[in-house]
């Protein structure tokens, strides 16, 4: 395979603007770079799949707020009781997550709660909530110190069953 340029452009020596062939090291160096790119792009959705534990289920968003919240949310058999009062970014609030699938409360869930800033840059956290009785799971809400909109993802992975994600974005006030 021979490369051939533009003969016009006699400034470079070699190669394919002169004109002239490439030399076959220069050729088989970039046909090499060439073949390990295709290999890394082909590979690049399997690495990012195996390396990611997203759920199966996509995730669900709701718009709540200002004010408390009492949200039910439903994922394929599971439903999830949500509820923050008072939703006030100045007031410590509580947390609480009924969870059941076909009418049974789960017990032995992990739930997680994310709390980020969408407006500004804040930071966010994370907290588990804790198993108060079957299917029921309680924690502190924090003082987040600023109104404005927040996001809340919950992620919940029953000890049995796939992990399910619901997505609140909260217009909280102060």
């Amino acid at each position: 395979m021979i490369l051939r340029g533009d003969s016009r452009d006699s400034r470079r020596k070699g190669g394919a603007v002169s004109g002239r062939p490439l030399p076959a090291s220069r050729l088989t160096g970039t046909l090499a770079a060439l073949a390990i790119s295709l290999v890394a792009l082909a590979a690049a959705p399997t690495i990012a799949a195996a390396d990611t534990q997203a759920p199966r289920a996509p995730a669900k968003q709701i718009h709540v707020g200002p004010g408390p919240v009492s949200e039910r949310l439903v994922a394929g058999s599971y439903r999830l009781q949500f509820q923050l009062t008072p939703n006030r970014a100045t007031r410590t609030g509580v947390v609480v997550v009924s969870l059941t699938q076909r009418g049974r409360p789960i017990a032995g869930a992990h739930i997680t709660l994310r709390v980020t800033m969408l407006d500004m840059n804040m930071g966010d956290f994370t907290t588990d909530l804790s198993p108060t009785r079957a299917g029921t799971y309680m924690r502190s809400f924090p003082v987040v110190g600023m109104s404005g909109h927040w996001q809340l993802r919950l992620s919940v992975k029953p000890r049995e069953g796939q992990q399910v994600t619901f997505v609140l974005d909260d217009r909280m006030a102060a």
